[in-house]
């Protein structure tokens, strides 16, 4: 029961050592037991059961998300030597994007 769990959850796990992959929720409602449709019918108590369990549980539930990566500690960090100007080029490079001159105007 469920106020057993929040008593005591480790009572959901058999083994502690072994990760968690699924589990399944269910609810219990009384069905109606008359035929068609109104007050104290199967269809309508089937609905109302589908309309309480979505209410009450599937839409409070939020997509599982990894834990963000942890940042390296200082010592980690590996420094960038410094580069000799004369390998610095500003020379045009096939990687650069075309360069669009401002006497340019795109035809209308």
């Amino acid at each position: 029961m469920l106020k057993a769990v929040r008593d005591s959850p480790t009572i959901l796990v058999g083994d502690p050592g072994k990760e968690i992959r699924s589990f399944r929720v269910a609810v219990t409602s009384p069905a109606g037991s008359k035929r068609g449709t109104g007050r104290g019918s199967f269809i309508d108590s089937v609905l109302g059961a589908v309309d309480d369990f979505y209410g009450q549980v599937i839409q409070n539930l939020k997509p599982w998300m990894p834990a963000p990566p942890k940042l390296r500690a200082a010592e980690d960090v590996i420094e960038a030597e410094p580069v000799s100007n004369s390998l610095i080029s500003t020379a045009i490079s096939s990687q650069d994007g075309p360069e669009v001159e401002a006497t340019d105007t795109p035809a209308s």
